[in-house]
């Protein structure tokens, strides 16, 4: 039984993280999976949230977007429709973003632009819990 696995995070645009790990945690539709070396096979639909993972000892935690995971023992693909690893993250600048969106959402009429303007504050919100947790 092998002690790391290897863990790649695909977007549309690159691969955003690739690297052995120890252990898996991603957010999934159901709640969160847990992945460990040698897991069985899986297929699942993953939801907006906080992935973590552990590498020599530390924790690295990436904000993604929906997407699919897929496990085999030896390996674990995430793809997601974005992904951004916390400690690339500013929280002042992200701080700075939240305020200029509520603001907005409180100015606004349309509720197509409400929807859209709360999904950026959630969305926001994820990436400012991330990267304190950097």
């Amino acid at each position: 039984m092998t002690n790391s696995l290897l863990l790649e995070i695909v977007t549309p645009e690159k691969i955003k993280f690739s690297s052995k790990v120890g252990i898996v945690l991603a957010p999934g539709e159901e709640g969160y999976l847990g992945i460990l070396p040698s897991h069985a096979p899986l297929l699942a639909a993953l939801r907006e949230g906080d992935l973590w993972t552990r590498r020599d000892q530390k924790e690295i935690h990436l904000a993604i977007g929906a997407g699919f995971i897929q496990v085999t023992p030896e390996k674990v693909i995430v793809l997601s429709e974005w992904a951004e690893r916390g400690e690339d993250l500013d929280s002042a600048v992200l701080e700075s973003a939240l305020r200029v969106h509520e603001e907005n959402l409180r100015k606004c009429t349309s509720d197509d632009q409400r929807k859209e303007l709360e999904m950026i504050i959630q969305r926001t919100l994820l990436k400012i819990r991330v990267s304190k947790q950097a």
